[in-house]
């Protein structure tokens, strides 16, 4: 029993520090310390959240690394107007592109 607690407790400071770091681009040895905190405090359901948002990040047309990469974009230089309509234009475009592969595929 015991060891099944530190391999629970284990899995979540795992999942907390991929979210952190691959998500968050927060520093590995800060995602670390920040894991640790939050292992003990995350409730199942929220854990649970955060696996379900990484797996739409991923698995999502609309997400990926192109969305991760514009957040942290975003984090570093705000919305400036220009880009946001620059980007959204772009996105109008390729998820046009990707709605018709995804007609095509049913």
């Amino acid at each position: 029993k015991g060891s099944d607690i530190g391999s629970e407790i284990d899995q979540r400071h795992q999942t907390l520090k991929t979210f952190l770091t691959d998500i968050l681009k927060i520093d590995h040895d800060q995602a670390d310390k920040d894991a640790c905190k939050m292992e003990h405090a995350v409730s199942p359901a929220t854990l649970e959240s955060i696996v379900e948002f990484m797996a739409f990040i991923e698995n999502c047309p609309r997400g990926g690394n192109d969305w991760l990469e514009l957040f942290n974009e975003y984090r570093k230089h705000g919305a400036p107007r220009d880009k946001c309509l620059e980007r959204m234009k772009r996105f109008a475009h390729e998820y046009d592109a990707k709605i018709k592969d995804m007609e095509r595929e049913r």
